[in-house]
This record gives structure tokens, C-alpha cells and sequence, in this order.
């Protein structure tokens, strides 16, 4: 650019009168310049022209004038329009062709999701929680662990199990959801999706998937998979064709570690693993909007003995006994978190 410009300069200049001078700083203030190569007016510069003698620099005439402002105007033109072009070219920010995410600075912090805690409820302290579905007044839930995992169908307002089905070694269950009577459950890097009728939970088929499957859910259409990166994948429900990705973020960048997952009046809501809080996505967008902060809520509403979840050794110490696990209740609009191995399942009435 430094070398274009400074081409260009050379080249205006020696234009003028065929000299090869350079005009002369005092002519152009009195040819009413404001600036140096930015003129009132190029008529206001031409009429000036009577009150100067010839001799000053290489000017001699109007002709000549008109020539020096003409080739300044249009050096500036042609900066403007070269530099145009080049930011075009470069699609802004962009390179190769890649896609930006928005600035950081520019993107709002998420805003606090406020809570109160209505109720809590037994859970199996055995249940390593990957997936939790409230479906037709029942509480569906996968269990994961290779060798102990399941699909479970409970009343969970008493904890009782109505329907136990165990998935045999070398499967590590994971995310659950519900869509149009059907149930599905995903595995973890065995690359299979199981298929069942959610009544019964009889085997209807088993679908094949590209990578990990963390959590799942759905809107009215389409499924929606995480896979413990900041990628949600859109899916179609009969057969796991990829639709599109979502590239989840905040204020501070991508956000990764996604896991459970649930559809709650339009948007995402999502588990991080190993962090206490549940996110609000928007799924057109990606963008984080809001924040549930779920720390010490086993500690502060359980007047359970903890102390089984650090033991050392332990299922609970080996493995994490973290929260995860999201089921909204749309008629009653409440929702039910819970952790892996924890003994309750926590009612929540998300404040406005």
C-alpha cells in the first residue's frame, strides 16, 4: 500500500504542466485550502486563480491548476476505491472463507437465571444420571457406567421404578429424550443410538451416529445432539441425518463441556460437565443468554449424610458425582435437576 501510494504521489506531480515539479505549499493557501489536498471546492480554487502570478511553483495557468486539483481529487478517489476493494475481498474479518464468530466485546454477558427450590424428591443413589425426560407424568432416566448402565421408567415422586431395562457391556449409556412416543438413548463412543417404545421401553431399532453422544433433546421437529464440545448437532429424528451445527458461546468465547441437554419454551438448556451451572441457549444463534447457577444445591437442601459421595474409592470418587440431568414439566412449568449418584432430584421454579 505504501509503495501504491507513494507511486501515485510521483505520478501526479509530474503530470502537472509535464514538468516533473512539485506544486509550491504557498499556492495552495492562496487558492483557498483549508487542508492540505482538501480544497473548499474546486470553482472556489479556480476562481481564486486571478490574484496569482505566474512563476509560483510549476503552475502557469487555470489549465494548469485545474490539473493539480484534478489529479489530487482523483488520487484520493482511487485510494478510497483500492481500499474498498481490498476490505471486500477480505470478507471484513474473515479469512479463507471462514466463518467469525461476533466479537467478544460486543457480545452481552449472560444474564443470571434466578431460582427457588420447591421440592425435592428420592433418587437411587446407584443411578449414575446421563439423561432425564419427563414424559406423560413419568420420569424417564438413563444411567450410564459400562456394566451399569440402563434405561429407567419411575414415579419419582416416590422413587419407585416401574420399568428397569438394563444395556448389557460394552455400551456406556448416556442422554435421553422423548419425541412422539419414541425414546431415545444415546451411548457414549459406541456410536449407537438405541430406539425404543417410551410406553413400554420395548427395543425398536438402533441407529448409527458419526461420534460421541453426550446429552440429547428436541423441539417440535428435529433432535438435538451434544457431544461434550461446544457443538450442537441438528439431527433428523428417523434416521440422525445432520440438518445443522451449533456453535455455542458467551461474552468470553466458546463455551464447551456440553452435556445434558433440554428444549424449554424455544430454547436450549444445557448442562456443563464438571461445572455447577445450566446455560440457556439460543438455537438460531448459538449465543448464551443465560446462566443458572447450581452451586452447592445438594449440600444446602440435603438432609441426606453426603459423605459416601468423596469416599475414597468410591463409584462417586472415581467417576464424579456432578450435577447433570434437566426434565421441564411444561403443563406445571417446573423443572427437575438432579447429579450423578446424588440421592434427590430437586424441584425448581425458575424466577422471571
Amino acid at each position: 500500500m505504501r509503495s501504491f501510494s507513494k507511486n501515485l504521489d510521483r505520478w501526479s506531480s509530474e503530470r502537472m504542466c509535464g514538468t516533473g515539479l512539485a506544486p509550491d505549499p504557498n499556492l495552495m493557501i492562496q487558492v483557498g485550502w483549508k487542508k492540505p489536498f482538501l480544497p473548499f471546492s474546486l470553482s472556489e480554487a479556480v476562481g481564486s486563480m486571478d490574484g496569482i502570478s505566474p512563476g509560483i511553483g510549476c503552475v502557469k495557468s487555470q489549465v494548469c491548476l485545474v490539473d493539480f486539483l484534478y489529479f489530487r481529487v482523483m488520487r484520493f478517489s482511487v485510494l478510497l476505491l483500492f481500499l474498498s476493494l481490498m476490505f471486500a475481498a477480505c470478507g471484513g474479518d474473515t479469512e479463507r472463507g471462514e466463518s467469525v464468530q461476533p466479537e467478544t466485546e460486543r457480545i452481552q454477558e449472560p444474564a443470571p437465571i434466578a431460582y427457588s427450590v420447591v421440592n425435592a424428591y428420592p433418587h437411587d443413589t446407584a443411578a449414575f444420571t446421563q439423561g432425564l425426560e419427563l414424559y406423560d407424568g413419568k420420569l424417564y432416566e438413563s444411567t450410564g457406567l459400562v456394566g451399569r448402565s440402563s434405561v429407567r421408567k419411575t414415579d419419582f415422586s416416590t422413587g419407585r421404578h416401574d420399568i428397569i431395562k438394563k444395556i448389557a457391556e460394552p455400551y456406556f449409556a448416556e442422554g435421553l429424550t422423548i419425541f412422539r412416543d419414541t425414546a431415545y438413548q444415546l451411548t457414549w463412543q459406541n456410536k449407537e443410538v438405541f430406539v425404543y417404545d417410551a410406553r413400554t421401553l420395548k427395543p425398536i431399532r438402533t441407529l448409527n451416529w458419526s461420534g460421541e453422544g453426550w446429552g440429547i433433546a428436541h423441539d417440535s421437529a428435529q433432535l438435538y445432539i451434544s457431544d461434550g464440545t461446544d457443538k450442537i448437532y441438528v439431527v433428523r429424528p428417523h434416521d440422525l441425518k445432520l440438518l445443522r451445527v451449533i456453535s455455542v458461546y458467551d461474552h468470553t468465547g466458546p463455551v464447551n463441556n456440553l452435556n445434558e441437554l433440554e428444549f424449554i419454551e424455544g430454547q436450549l438448556y444445557a448442562n456443563r460437565w464438571q461445572y455447577d451451572v445450566i446455560v440457556r441457549i439460543d438455537p438460531g444463534t448459538g449465543r448464551v443468554s443465560g446462566r443458572m447457577d447450581l452451586s452447592g444445591l445438594l449440600a444446602r437442601n440435603s438432609r441426606e449424610s453426603l459423605a459416601y459421595l468423596t469416599t475414597p474409592g468410591s463409584s462417586a470418587e472415581q467417576h464424579g458425582a456432578v450435577l447433570n440431568g434437566i426434565a421441564w414439566d411444561a403443563a406445571r412449568r417446573r423443572l427437575l435437576v438432579t447429579g450423578k449418584l446424588w440421592p434427590h432430584i430437586f424441584e425448581l421454579k425458575m424466577e422471571p
